[in-house]
């Protein structure tokens, strides 16, 4: 079982063009690691919209875990 997951970048509007599949159970962390490795190492917060949400949008951890259709803006600690 599959979910599609969808990347905000800071000030734009989501790409709803191409989904991240990823396992059902996906945590931000394994989106991080997915998308680039030093995301996980700078993680500081995430913004999700969508059903895991208890409201919109709602600022999660590194082990919150993902649904289907949910939108996702990761937010880094500044790098070196």
């Amino acid at each position: 079982d599959v979910v599609r997951l969808y990347t905000k970048p800071r000030g734009k509007r989501p790409d709803f063009s191409e989904p991240v599949v990823v396992p059902r159970g996906t945590a931000i962390l394994d989106l991080c690691n997915r998308i680039h490795r030093d995301f996980a190492k700078r993680f500081k917060t995430a913004n999700v919209w969508g059903t895991s949400a208890k409201h919109v949008p709602q600022s999660v951890g590194i082990k919150h875990v993902l649904q289907d259709e949910d939108v996702v803006q990761l937010m880094t600690k500044p790098g070196k």
